[in-house]
Protein backbone atom coordinates (compact mmCIF):
# COMPACT_ATOMS: atom_id res chain seq x y z
CA UNK A 1 0.00 0.00 0.00
CA UNK A 2 2.74 2.61 0.67
CA UNK A 3 4.18 2.13 -2.83
CA UNK A 4 0.71 2.23 -4.39
CA UNK A 5 -0.26 5.40 -2.55
CA UNK A 6 3.05 7.05 -3.36
CA UNK A 7 2.54 6.20 -7.03
CA UNK A 8 -0.84 7.93 -7.01
CA UNK A 9 0.57 10.98 -5.22
CA UNK A 10 3.37 11.24 -7.79
CA UNK A 11 0.91 11.03 -10.66
CA UNK A 12 -1.11 13.84 -9.16
CA UNK A 13 1.76 16.13 -8.20
CA UNK A 14 4.54 15.70 -10.76
CA UNK A 15 4.85 17.21 -14.24
CA UNK A 16 5.66 13.77 -15.66
CA UNK A 17 4.18 10.32 -15.15
CA UNK A 18 7.56 8.56 -14.86
CA UNK A 19 7.96 8.50 -11.08
CA UNK A 20 4.33 7.59 -10.51
CA UNK A 21 4.56 4.62 -12.86
CA UNK A 22 7.81 3.47 -11.24
CA UNK A 23 6.21 3.40 -7.78
CA UNK A 24 3.16 1.57 -9.12
CA UNK A 25 5.43 -1.06 -10.65
CA UNK A 26 7.16 -1.48 -7.29
CA UNK A 27 3.73 -1.92 -5.72
CA UNK A 28 2.89 -4.61 -8.28
CA UNK A 29 6.16 -6.41 -7.51
CA UNK A 30 5.20 -6.39 -3.83
CA UNK A 31 1.75 -7.72 -4.69
CA UNK A 32 3.36 -10.58 -6.61
CA UNK A 33 5.51 -11.42 -3.57
CA UNK A 34 2.91 -11.11 -0.83
CA UNK A 35 -0.53 -11.12 -2.46
CA UNK A 36 -1.02 -14.85 -2.13
CA UNK A 37 -0.61 -14.59 1.64
CA UNK A 38 -3.85 -12.61 1.77
CA UNK A 39 -5.58 -14.92 -0.70
CA UNK A 40 -5.42 -12.41 -3.55
CA UNK A 41 -3.91 -12.59 -7.03
CA UNK A 42 -1.57 -9.73 -7.94
CA UNK A 43 -3.23 -9.27 -11.32
CA UNK A 44 -6.50 -8.45 -9.53
CA UNK A 45 -4.99 -5.94 -7.14
CA UNK A 46 -4.82 -2.17 -7.43
CA UNK A 47 -1.33 -1.67 -8.85
CA UNK A 48 -1.85 -3.99 -11.82
CA UNK A 49 -5.31 -2.59 -12.52
CA UNK A 50 -4.10 1.00 -12.51
CA UNK A 51 -1.01 0.16 -14.58
CA UNK A 52 -3.20 -1.58 -17.17
CA UNK A 53 -5.02 1.72 -17.68
CA UNK A 54 -2.03 4.03 -17.56
CA UNK A 55 1.49 2.79 -18.31
CA UNK A 56 1.17 1.98 -21.99
CA UNK A 57 -1.36 4.75 -22.43
CA UNK A 58 1.34 7.24 -21.43
CA UNK A 59 3.76 5.60 -23.88
CA UNK A 60 1.07 5.88 -26.55
CA UNK A 61 0.58 9.60 -25.84
CA UNK A 62 4.33 10.24 -26.10
CA UNK A 63 4.16 9.10 -29.72
CA UNK A 64 1.08 11.12 -30.65
CA UNK A 65 0.78 14.56 -32.21
CA UNK A 66 -1.87 17.24 -32.13
CA UNK A 67 -4.56 17.30 -29.46
CA UNK A 68 -3.55 13.98 -27.87
CA UNK A 69 0.04 15.17 -27.38
CA UNK A 70 -1.35 18.30 -25.67
CA UNK A 71 -2.86 16.12 -22.94
CA UNK A 72 0.68 15.67 -21.54
CA UNK A 73 1.50 19.39 -21.66
CA UNK A 74 1.97 21.27 -18.34
CA UNK A 75 -1.39 23.00 -18.90
CA UNK A 76 -3.36 19.76 -19.10
CA UNK A 77 -1.41 16.90 -17.52
CA UNK A 78 -2.98 17.28 -14.08
CA UNK A 79 -6.47 17.09 -15.58
CA UNK A 80 -5.37 13.97 -17.43
CA UNK A 81 -4.05 12.33 -14.25
CA UNK A 82 -7.17 13.14 -12.24
CA UNK A 83 -9.33 11.80 -15.04
CA UNK A 84 -7.44 8.50 -15.18
CA UNK A 85 -7.58 8.04 -11.41
CA UNK A 86 -11.31 8.74 -11.32
CA UNK A 87 -11.84 6.21 -14.12
CA UNK A 88 -9.86 3.70 -12.06
CA UNK A 89 -11.98 4.41 -8.96
CA UNK A 90 -15.20 3.99 -10.90
CA UNK A 91 -14.00 0.71 -12.39
CA UNK A 92 -13.85 -0.72 -8.84
CA UNK A 93 -17.62 -0.47 -8.32
CA UNK A 94 -19.38 -3.83 -8.37
CA UNK A 95 -20.77 -4.35 -11.92
CA UNK A 96 -24.36 -4.79 -10.76
CA UNK A 97 -24.16 -1.50 -8.82
CA UNK A 98 -22.69 0.66 -11.61
CA UNK A 99 -25.09 3.46 -12.63
CA UNK A 100 -26.18 3.07 -16.23
CA UNK A 101 -27.34 5.51 -18.86
CA UNK A 102 -30.90 4.96 -20.00
CA UNK A 103 -32.36 5.34 -23.48
CA UNK A 104 -32.99 9.04 -22.94
CA UNK A 105 -29.24 9.73 -22.95
CA UNK A 106 -28.87 8.24 -26.41
CA UNK A 107 -32.04 9.87 -27.74
CA UNK A 108 -30.62 13.23 -26.57
CA UNK A 109 -27.30 12.67 -28.36
CA UNK A 110 -28.52 11.13 -31.61
CA UNK A 111 -31.45 11.95 -33.84
CA UNK A 112 -30.62 9.39 -36.52
CA UNK A 113 -32.57 6.29 -35.66
CA UNK A 114 -30.04 3.79 -37.02
CA UNK A 115 -27.13 5.38 -35.13
CA UNK A 116 -29.13 5.51 -31.91
CA UNK A 117 -30.15 1.86 -32.24
CA UNK A 118 -26.53 0.85 -32.91
CA UNK A 119 -25.27 2.73 -29.85
CA UNK A 120 -27.97 1.35 -27.56
CA UNK A 121 -27.42 -2.23 -28.71
CA UNK A 122 -23.66 -1.99 -28.23
CA UNK A 123 -23.88 -0.24 -24.88
CA UNK A 124 -26.27 -2.64 -23.19
CA UNK A 125 -24.63 -5.72 -24.70
CA UNK A 126 -21.27 -4.61 -23.27
CA UNK A 127 -22.87 -3.92 -19.91
CA UNK A 128 -24.49 -7.35 -19.78
CA UNK A 129 -21.25 -9.08 -20.78
CA UNK A 130 -19.41 -7.42 -17.88
CA UNK A 131 -22.16 -8.40 -15.46
CA UNK A 132 -22.29 -11.95 -16.79
CA UNK A 133 -18.58 -12.46 -16.23
CA UNK A 134 -19.02 -11.84 -12.51
CA UNK A 135 -22.28 -13.79 -12.16
CA UNK A 136 -22.09 -17.39 -11.01
CA UNK A 137 -23.62 -20.09 -13.20
CA UNK A 138 -23.07 -18.36 -16.52
CA UNK A 139 -21.66 -20.16 -19.57
CA UNK A 140 -18.76 -17.70 -19.77
CA UNK A 141 -15.53 -19.28 -18.58
CA UNK A 142 -13.54 -16.92 -16.37
CA UNK A 143 -10.35 -18.84 -17.12
CA UNK A 144 -10.71 -19.26 -20.87
CA UNK A 145 -12.85 -16.37 -22.08
CA UNK A 146 -11.66 -13.34 -20.11
CA UNK A 147 -9.26 -11.71 -22.56
CA UNK A 148 -11.34 -12.30 -25.67
CA UNK A 149 -14.40 -11.10 -23.77
CA UNK A 150 -12.59 -7.95 -22.64
CA UNK A 151 -11.56 -7.18 -26.23
CA UNK A 152 -15.15 -7.70 -27.38
CA UNK A 153 -16.47 -5.35 -24.72
CA UNK A 154 -14.02 -2.60 -25.65
CA UNK A 155 -14.94 -2.99 -29.32
CA UNK A 156 -18.62 -2.58 -28.46
CA UNK A 157 -17.98 0.46 -26.29
CA UNK A 158 -15.79 2.09 -28.92
CA UNK A 159 -18.65 1.65 -31.36
CA UNK A 160 -20.94 3.65 -29.07
CA UNK A 161 -18.54 6.61 -29.10
CA UNK A 162 -18.21 6.29 -32.88
CA UNK A 163 -21.97 6.43 -33.34
CA UNK A 164 -22.26 9.56 -31.19
CA UNK A 165 -19.52 11.34 -33.18
CA UNK A 166 -20.83 10.22 -36.58
CA UNK A 167 -24.10 11.95 -35.67
CA UNK A 168 -22.14 15.20 -35.23
CA UNK A 169 -19.83 14.70 -38.22
CA UNK A 170 -22.10 13.42 -41.00
CA UNK A 171 -19.74 14.63 -43.73
CA UNK A 172 -17.21 11.90 -42.87
CA UNK A 173 -17.77 8.62 -44.68
CA UNK A 174 -17.10 5.38 -42.78
CA UNK A 175 -14.45 6.97 -40.55
CA UNK A 176 -12.50 5.06 -37.89
CA UNK A 177 -12.64 6.31 -34.30
CA UNK A 178 -9.27 8.10 -34.52
CA UNK A 179 -10.35 10.10 -37.56
CA UNK A 180 -13.63 10.99 -35.88
CA UNK A 181 -11.88 12.27 -32.78
CA UNK A 182 -9.38 14.31 -34.81
CA UNK A 183 -12.23 15.89 -36.78
CA UNK A 184 -14.22 16.54 -33.60
CA UNK A 185 -11.28 18.41 -32.09
CA UNK A 186 -10.63 20.26 -35.33
CA UNK A 187 -14.22 21.55 -35.34
CA UNK A 188 -14.33 22.39 -31.65
CA UNK A 189 -16.84 19.66 -30.82
CA UNK A 190 -14.30 18.36 -28.30
CA UNK A 191 -11.70 20.48 -26.53
CA UNK A 192 -8.40 19.47 -24.93
CA UNK A 193 -9.03 21.03 -21.52
CA UNK A 194 -12.10 19.17 -20.24
CA UNK A 195 -12.17 15.56 -19.14
CA UNK A 196 -13.83 14.47 -22.39
CA UNK A 197 -10.57 14.68 -24.35
CA UNK A 198 -8.71 12.39 -21.96
CA UNK A 199 -11.65 9.97 -21.84
CA UNK A 200 -11.98 9.72 -25.60
CA UNK A 201 -8.20 9.41 -26.06
CA UNK A 202 -8.05 6.59 -23.50
CA UNK A 203 -10.82 4.73 -25.32
CA UNK A 204 -9.03 5.20 -28.64
CA UNK A 205 -5.82 3.84 -27.13
CA UNK A 206 -7.56 0.74 -25.77
CA UNK A 207 -9.38 0.21 -29.06
CA UNK A 208 -6.11 0.42 -31.00
CA UNK A 209 -4.51 -2.29 -28.86
CA UNK A 210 -7.07 -4.90 -29.87
CA UNK A 211 -5.18 -5.82 -33.02
CA UNK A 212 -3.42 -9.20 -32.78
CA UNK A 213 0.02 -7.73 -33.49
CA UNK A 214 -0.35 -5.01 -30.87
CA UNK A 215 -1.27 -7.10 -27.86
CA UNK A 216 0.40 -5.75 -24.75
CA UNK A 217 2.82 -7.98 -22.87
CA UNK A 218 3.24 -6.37 -19.44
CA UNK A 219 -0.31 -5.42 -18.48
CA UNK A 220 -2.93 -7.21 -20.53
CA UNK A 221 -6.37 -5.94 -21.43
CA UNK A 222 -8.46 -8.01 -19.04
CA UNK A 223 -12.01 -7.73 -17.71
CA UNK A 224 -11.00 -4.96 -15.29
CA UNK A 225 -9.51 -2.91 -18.11
CA UNK A 226 -12.81 -3.34 -19.93
CA UNK A 227 -14.60 -2.10 -16.81
CA UNK A 228 -12.35 0.97 -16.90
CA UNK A 229 -13.28 1.53 -20.54
CA UNK A 230 -16.98 1.33 -19.61
CA UNK A 231 -16.41 3.86 -16.81
CA UNK A 232 -14.66 6.17 -19.29
CA UNK A 233 -17.52 5.90 -21.79
CA UNK A 234 -20.18 6.53 -19.15
CA UNK A 235 -18.34 9.67 -18.07
CA UNK A 236 -17.82 10.79 -21.68
CA UNK A 237 -21.54 10.42 -22.40
CA UNK A 238 -22.35 12.47 -19.29
CA UNK A 239 -19.94 15.19 -20.48
CA UNK A 240 -21.47 15.22 -23.97
CA UNK A 241 -24.95 15.59 -22.48
CA UNK A 242 -23.94 18.85 -20.82
CA UNK A 243 -25.36 21.91 -22.62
Amino acid sequence: MPYFRLGILKLLSEESENEGVEWLERAYTEDQRFGNESGRVAQRMGAYRLLSLTKEYFQYLRLRKGWEAELLSPAHIHTLMKTLLIVYDRSLVEPLLVPSHDYRSFFSLMTKRELCAFAIENYYCAERLIQSFFTEGQVISRNQDEYALARSIITLLGGVLEAILIQRLPELKSPPLGQLLNAAHGKGILRVGPHISALSSLMLHLRNYLHPDLQRKDYLIDINTARGCKAALDWAIAELLQP
